[in-house]
């Protein structure tokens, strides 16, 4: 009996998603609730624009930060404890949002601080470097300025299929 060289293992697929089954929120759900459309090279165009690395989070009740492993993918912040971790804590869609730099009457004073925002919804996050901060921001903004194919439908227009 000739064995085979090259045994090939199986292993199961990597799970999409937190354990408990519930994955990311697709794309055309989150447009339909904030009531954005989206075109599809506005789509494609995002796997363009990738980042990862740490940012701190602000509290929002206090003035302590919180260091977190952010991954910007597909129009969605994903926040992990570390690097290391397979899920994330949470996620982020950012179709909607806007990102701008806080006001001084927002009383954050620490450098390298971007401000996101949609209707009630505000969260602070800090980089470590300006490089960082700037590299942020331009992905954010990515995802969150309406561009050629991403606009906001009025109540008079129906919502896409």
């Amino acid at each position: 009996m000739v064995e085979d060289p090259s045994p090939v293992s199986v292993k199961k697929a990597p799970m999409v998603g937190p354990p408990s089954g519930q994955g990311p929120v697709p794309l055309s759900v989150i447009c339909w609730y904030r009531v954005q459309s989206l075109s599809f090279s506005e789509s494609c165009r995002s796997l363009e624009n990738q980042l990862s690395g740490n940012l701190l989070r602000k509290f929002k009740n206090s003035n302590g930060w919180q260091k977190l492993w952010v991954v910007f993918t597909n129009f969605s912040l994903f926040f992990y404890k570390s690097y290391q971790d397979d899920y994330p804590l949470a996620s982020l869609p950012l179709l909607g949002y806007s990102v701008t730099v806080p006001k001084e009457s927002e009383n954050i004073h620490k450098d390298y601080v971007f401000k996101l925002h949609f209707k009630s919804h505000v969260y602070y996050f800090r980089s470590e470097s300006e490089y960082t901060f700037e590299r942020w921001m331009e992905v954010i903004r990515s995802a969150t300025v309406p561009t050629g194919g991403a606009r906001v439908l009025n109540s008079k227009e129906s919502r896409p299929l």
